[in-house]
C-alpha cells in the first residue's frame, strides 16, 4: 500500500485502510473503490490523505507497532485519568514493541479528526519507547519512560481550552498559562505513590531545553533528567507532524529540518542522535522525491539510520540509501 494525497485520487484506486470517525464509526471500508466524489467527501471530514494499494506498492505492507484495541485502551484510560489502567498499558505497549519482529511503528491511523491531547500523548509514548529500545534500555526503564511520556501533557487539563486551541498567536499571558502545564502536571501526581519520582521528573521537566532556555525551571544540559530529554525530542516531532485545529501538518523535511536546527541548544545532541538512528520518520509507503529528481516509495526502514530508508522505484527497483549517493530532498 502507499500514502496519496486525497487530490491526487484516481477512479483506478482501491483504499487500504478503513477511515473511521472520532467515534470508531467507519466513514469508508478498505476495499473500497474511489473517485473523485469520495475523495471530496474525505475532504469534508479534513482527511487529506489515504493509503491505497495498487501495483506500484503491492509487496509493501504496513504493521502498526501497537495494536489497534491497545491504543484505544491507552487513550481511554488517560481521558479517565485512571493511573493504574494507563501504567498497565504502559507495559503492554513495550511489550508490543520489544515482541514484534520489527518493533518499528510503521505507520499512524488516518483519523478523521484533529488528534487530541491524549492520542497526542500515546503517540509520543510509542516513540519514545521505540527510541529507547534503540538506546537499550531494560523493560523497567522503558515502562517508565512510557508511563511519563503518557503523562507528559496531563497539566494542560488545567489550562483553558479556548487557549489550548487558538487558532491564531498566543499573547504573552497565553503562553505564561500554557507553560505552567509541566508544574501543574507534576503537583496533579505528586500524591499519587503508584506513580515513581523519575516519572514525574519526565512530566515535570519535558519542556526543558539543552541549553537552559527552557521550562519551568531553566535547567541544563546534563541536569535535566535523561528520560525527560527523549520525551521532549518525541514530543516536538509528533506535534510537528500533526495536525491540529490551529496548524496544518508539517512535512517530514520540515519536521526534519526543525529538529536538526535544535540540536544543541533545545535538544542534547546525543539524544537527537539517536532519533534520528531510531525512530521511524519516513513512514513505509510514502512517497518521496529523490536527489536525482526521481519519485520513489519507502519500502522499509534501516534501523540505525531512519534518514536513509530503502526505497523502491516505479520500475521496481530497490535502492538502500545508505549504500548510495542519493537522498530525499521531501
Amino acid at each position: 500500500m502507499r500514502y496519496v494525497n486525497v487530490d491526487n485520487v484516481t477512479e483506478d484506486m482501491i483504499l487500504a485502510q478503513d477511515i473511521k470517525d472520532s467515534y470508531g464509526r467507519i466513514l469508508l471500508m478498505r476495499g473500497a473503490a474511489l473517485s473523485k466524489s469520495k475523495a471530496q467527501k474525505l475532504q469534508s471530514f479534513d482527511i487529506f490523505g489515504i493509503y491505497v494499494e495498487d501495483e506500484w506498492s503491492a509487496d509493501i505492507f504496513i504493521k502498526p507497532g501497537v495494536p489497534e484495541a491497545l491504543a484505544k485502551n491507552t487513550v481511554e484510560a488517560l481521558q479517565n485519568m485512571n493511573l493504574e489502567q494507563v501504567q498497565e498499558c504502559a507495559g503492554k505497549i513495550v511489550d508490543a514493541l520489544l515482541e514484534a519482529d520489527d518493533y518499528m511503528h510503521d505507520m499512524e491511523s488516518i483519523k478523521a479528526y484533529d488528534e487530541n491531547t491524549f492520542e497526542h500523548c500515546m503517540n509520543v509514548a510509542v516513540k519514545c519507547v521505540t527510541m529507547g529500545i534503540g538506546l537499550g534500555y531494560n523493560f523497567y526503564r522503558l515502562k517508565n519512560l512510557a508511563v511519563g511520556s503518557m503523562l507528559h501533557d496531563i497539566g494542560k487539563t488545567g489550562v483553558a481550552y479556548d487557549i489550548i486551541n487558538k487558532p491564531g498567536k498566543l499573547t504573552k499571558e497565553e503562553f505564561d498559562e500554557i507553560k505552567k502545564h509541566p508544574a501543574n502536571g507534576y503537583a496533579m501526581l505528586a500524591n499519587d505513590l503508584s506513580i515513581y519520582a523519575s516519572t514525574r521528573q519526565i512530566v515535570y521537566q519535558h519542556h526543558e531545553n539543552w541549553d537552559g532556555t527552557g521550562y519551568p525551571r531553566g535547567l541544563k544540559g546534563q541536569d535535566i533528567y535523561e528520560l525527560a530529554m527523549v520525551a521532549h525530542i518525541c514530543d516536538v516531532c509528533d506535534a510537528l507532524l500533526s495536525k491540529r485545529s490551529y496548524k496544518n501538518a508539517f512535512s517530514t523535511a520540515d519536521v526534519i529540518r526543525i529538529l536538526k536546527e535544535g540540536n544543541d541548544t533545545m535538544f542534547s545532541p546525543e539524544l537527537l542522535d539517536a532519533f534520528f538512528r531510531y525512530v521511524p520518520l519516513y513512514c513505509k509507503g510514502s512517497e518521496v522525491l529523490l536527489s536525482n529528481q526521481e519519485r520513489a516509495l519507502v519500502y522499509r526502514n534501516n534501523r540505525g539510520n531512519m534518514l536513509a530508508p530503502v526505497v523502491k522505484l516505479r520500475n521496481g527497483t530497490l535502492i538502500d540509501l545508505r549504500e548510495s549517493s542519493l537522498t530525499i530532498l521531501q
